[in-house]
């Protein structure tokens, strides 16, 4: 599969070197006899329901300036399509694709990669598959945050709007006097 992409955005990569139309620096470790100094290695915890545990899937690949993300989409892409992890924004704002990275719990879009990279799901979260977790649990919770934070104060909204109808008031008088200015 060639990503086929016509007109202005032809050669738009969003700021990072494009890996998805060569996996030539993505490689699974048994298909390489040695690591050689200018590659570096990403290792992925993948929970297996067979032997129900982790399995560490090895890869390696040329280093550069890539995101953990981006080294995902091209092993899911060119060397193991059954890699399952969620992705959305590529930003930084959705959250999508919360992964445990080299220890910690962070977003795979803006995390660099380093000469050793270690990847898990997210601990403490029931498993889906590969590096996708159930979400639901989490998402109760927060409902059950917001439905037990007071309500606002409505005799303070009161106060804000008399507010805003009198800095919208003074506005307009300002534009009057202006106005007035120029007609004299």
């Amino acid at each position: 599969y060639q990503r086929r992409v016509h007109g202005p955005l032809k050669d738009f990569n969003a700021g990072r070197p494009s890996i998805m139309m060569k996996a030539e620096g993505v490689k699974a470790v048994d298909e390489v006899p040695q690591r050689s100094p200018d590659q570096n290695i990403i290792r992925i915890g993948r929970w297996d329901p067979v032997i129900n545990d982790f399995r560490i899937d090895t890869f390696v690949y040329k280093p550069g300036p890539f995101m953990v993300l981006d080294i995902l989409i091209a092993i899911k892409a060119h060397q193991d399509p059954t890699l399952t992890f969620r992705n959305s924004c590529c930003e930084g704002v959705c959250g999508s694709c919360a992964m445990n990275i080299n220890g910690g719990n962070t977003l795979a879009c803006i995390t660099p990669v380093t000469e050793e990279t270690v990847i898990f799901p997210l601990p403490q979260m029931p498993i889906i598959r590969d590096l996708v977790v159930d979400f639901r649990w989490f998402f109760k919770q927060i409902e059950l945050v917001q439905n037990s934070v007071p309500k606002p104060n409505k005799q303070l909204y009161h106060i804000e709007s008399v507010k805003e109808r009198y800095m919208a008031r003074m506005k307009q008088l300002q534009a009057g006097a202006e106005f007035k200015d120029i007609g004299a």
